[in-house]
């Protein structure tokens, strides 16, 4: 939630990742590689406790049924969060997941209810299985507040 000005000065992540959807419609903004966005995101996420980023090209793309720009939006998105996890902290989680089902099957431009994957880099505490988007935000105010002074 971060404004152009602020993508400008490296301080903010397109959502596509790149910019290359945003200089296309004509705005000035910088296009970055997957790495040079994530700089531009630990730029960002080393001051803060809780840091979140969208990327919705995928979703756009499964609703679009279109199997090439799905493919792309994964393939740059593979890359930026590969490029933050080899950025990421000791002493930083970093998690991936989804809201809903969608790009797995381009054959309906619904949300599916297809299982979303999460990712926890380092590995969630014992068992801990969030089993929906609700589940992983309880998660997280659970360790902050563990984490809490």
């Amino acid at each position: 939630l971060r404004t152009l000005d602020a993508l400008r000065a490296g301080e903010a992540v397109a959502h596509d990742v790149t910019g290359a959807r945003g200089v296309a419609r004509g705005l000035s903004i910088p296009l970055r590689t997957p790495g040079e966005a994530a700089d531009a995101f630990w730029r960002v996420a080393a001051d803060m406790d809780f840091t979140l980023f969208e990327h919705f090209a995928a979703d756009e793309a499964g609703h679009a049924q279109d199997f090439l720009a799905a493919g792309e939006a994964l393939a740059t998105f593979d890359a930026f969060a590969r490029a933050v996890l080899a950025r990421r902290p000791a002493d930083t989680r970093v998690l991936v997941t989804s809201d809903h089902g969608n790009v797995e099957d381009l054959r309906t431009r619904n949300h599916t209810r297809a299982p979303v994957p999460l990712l926890a880099f380092p590995p969630l505490p014992g068992n801990s299985r969030p089993g929906t988007v609700a589940e992983v935000g309880q998660l997280l105010l659970g360790e902050a507040r563990l984490n809490a002074p």
